[in-house]
């Protein structure tokens, strides 16, 4: 089978492999049917990578597809249409059996360490993160399904109310997910904070309100807006979450920026009383991502605007660099 294999310093090469066997009992091979390109996988590949991925894993960690072949204790049959949660735990650690399995002291995940990706025609995984995808969400659209439950972990936390004023800070892939899981759970008042006109206007498009970093006086605005959640997508941005913030406010910290330490205002943050929350991959979401994702009037399929052939790997990572793309679908079976 063909598939986009990570070699090192930056280098991604389609190469021919062997496909995957069913090797135990609780396992299934899947067709790929999409598979969506990350920021992660971007910061893997990049020179010099500020994420440290395995030289000769199969990339992709964001997929769907339909089981092929599936193993005698699995729980699925060929032909289930399914999408797949990527980080494997261990069931055992206090973090597993306290419920809590993105804390898993270890866990693996799908296209960077030990385990092949779904940047391939097929792709092998344990049933016990399988996930059955509703007859009414297409394949393509339940492939955004883990990076949506991520953004869910921080939803959830973060008790959104139909009342509450949020800030967003980013308006990327993730940054446009908050928005419109802010939507789905009935708050209405959200502000993307976003500095590339582009991103903006996607946002304003979705209905969001907008702002732009670079204009004081809309920042200042911000500052005086009493905002119950700021969520930081980027990674850098803390100091300006803390000022956005309500006193007594929540701050979530999404984005993950391993250049940068961003200067953290101590003293405003207590003075505030501010409440500060990371947020790391899903946490026994991936169902409700399905269930949203499965609603139209949700407006997630919107975030897709790229598709491309698994030959088209580097131009799929071309586009999401350049701001082109929001979400890039690769397509290994077209």
């Amino acid at each position: 089978m063909k598939a986009a294999v990570f070699l090192g310093e930056g280098r991604v090469e389609i190469q021919d492999v062997p496909e995957p066997q069913v090797e135990r009992p609780d396992t299934v091979v899947l067709q790929v049917a999409a598979n969506a390109l990350c920021g992660t996988d971007l910061h893997a590949i990049e020179v010099p990578p500020t994420v440290w991925f395995r030289p000769g894993v199969i990339l992709g960690h964001e997929f769907a597809g339909v089981v092929v072949a599936a193993g005698s204790e699995s729980g699925f049959t060929s032909g289930d249409r399914v999408a797949v949660l990527p980080n494997v735990t261990c069931g055992k650690c206090e973090m597993c059996r306290r419920g809590i399995p993105n804390m898993c002291s270890s866990q693996m995940g799908f296209g960077s360490d030990l385990i092949n990706g779904a940047a391939a025609q097929y792709v092998s995984a344990p049933a016990s993160v399988v996930h059955r995808v509703p007859e009414r969400l297409s394949l393509e659209l339940a492939a955004i399904a883990e990076p949506l439950a991520c953004v869910l972990n921080g939803v959830l936390r973060a008790g959104w109310r139909p009342g509450s004023k949020v800030v967003v800070l980013g308006g990327g892939p993730i940054g446009l997910m908050y928005f419109l899981s802010a939507r789905a759970f009935g708050v209405r008042d959200v502000t993307v904070v976003e500095a590339t006109p582009g991103r903006r206007a996607m946002a304003a498009r979705l209905g969001a309100n907008v702002g732009d970093p670079t204009d004081e006086s809309a920042m200042r605005e911000l500052r005086e807006c009493e905002a119950d959640v700021v969520v930081d997508t980027v990674g850098t941005l803390v100091g300006d979450a803390i000022a956005i913030a309500r006193r007594r406010g929540l701050v979530l910290l999404f984005g993950l920026n391993d250049r940068v330490e961003p200067a953290f205002p101590t003293a405003l943050a207590i003075r505030k009383e501010i409440r500060i929350e990371g947020v790391f991959l899903a946490s026994n979401t991936f169902p409700l991502a399905l269930e949203l994702l499965s609603d139209p009037e949700n407006r997630f399929d919107e975030l897709i605007t790229h598709r491309f052939g698994l030959d088209r790997f580097d131009d799929a990572v071309a586009a999401l660099r350049d701001g082109t793309a929001v979400k890039a679908l690769i397509l290994p079976n077209t």
